[in-house]
């Protein structure tokens, strides 16, 4: 997905500058997460790994599980798939993993 330079500053409220991605950033502080790959061609595989930490904001007691949709061409996966907070501000950790493979593997 592409979002003009006013749209991105709309979720990123920042009136920095990141529609060339000249100079990226792979840890916005947002429910998403980036990653960049060579579009050259001359890779084979790639993996990118993510942590996040989140905060039970809730009222109390809450159970999420990850639901993964991943991109042609790749493989994501969540460790733990299931995050299970017993308290408010409660925080816990998962791991995302990103494996893409590049144009010379997909023969």
């Amino acid at each position: 997905m592409h979002f003009k330079e006013e749209q991105f500053k709309t979720f990123a409220r920042s009136s920095a500058n990141y529609d060339n991605c000249s100079n990226p950033s792979v840890d916005l502080n947002y429910p998403s997460f980036i990653a960049l790959y060579s579009t050259d061609g001359n890779f084979t595989l790639s993996e990118q790994k993510f942590r996040r930490t989140v905060t039970n904001v809730g009222l109390g007691a809450a159970t999420y599980k990850a639901k993964i949709k991943a991109p042609k061409n790749s493989k994501v996966s969540v460790s733990p798939q299931t995050l299970v907070f017993k308290n408010k501000n409660e925080k816990q950790s998962y791991t995302l993993a990103i494996r893409y493979k590049g144009p010379n593997m997909l023969k």
